[in-house]
């Protein structure tokens, strides 16, 4: 098998005097395979996430104030997930929302049966930095689990969702597709044998 000598210059040849790819050219090759490899798995991922967050029930949550801190500091990205009132445990973290308010994310400290309908359950709720619970026990028939949270996640999603970074994105989506279509330069096939 012949052995491949790599010179100091920009070019390789093999023992037998074949030339080789350029060094950059292997360096660009390289470079190219990766960030293409990395932005697949992003796309992988993205579908993913668009196929299976409604089917499980998913979706991300910014936390607009500090109630929560410690344990989830205000600017946090969280994943939630939807579930049934019945479902909901003391001591969790959870999104319940009454009707024509915002959404609240509070830990859950009580649940009790409601007189007023079946599926429904009267839950009274605190954020952890907060000295008093809830004012009023929340009347509800499912709400969102906090499964994990991501401190400072909600600035990053928010700048990934601007006009401008989509629009990047876009266009560099667009540039990879163009490139993998691209052709390719073409090189002399090597002679055979040393001259």
């Amino acid at each position: 098998m012949p052995s491949i000598r790599v010179a100091d210059s920009s070019t390789a040849e093999s023992s037998e005097g074949v030339p080789l790819l350029p060094r950059r050219t292997r360096l660009y090759s390289g470079a190219k395979t990766a960030i293409g490899t990395v932005a697949a798995l992003l796309g992988l991922l993205a579908v993913l996430w668009m196929l299976l967050s409604p089917v499980l029930g998913l979706s991300l949550v910014a936390f607009a104030t500090g109630s929560m801190s410690p344990t989830i500091p205000q600017g946090a990205l969280a994943l939630a997930r939807e579930v049934p009132a019945s479902e909901l445990e003391v001591g969790s973290v959870a999104m319940l929302q009454r009707p024509g308010e915002r959404p609240i994310s509070h830990r859950i400290l009580a649940i009790a049966e409601d007189p007023a309908a079946v599926d429904s359950r009267l839950i009274t709720m605190q954020g952890d930095d907060n000295p008093v619970p809830d004012p009023e026990p929340y009347a509800v028939t499912s709400g969102r689990v906090i499964l994990a949270a991501v401190p400072g996640g909600a600035a990053a999603f928010a700048l990934l969702r601007s006009p401008i970074v989509m629009g990047l994105l876009t266009a560099g989506a667009a540039a990879l597709v163009l490139r993998a279509f691209w052709p390719s330069p073409t090189y002399p096939a090597p002679e055979n044998g040393p001259e």
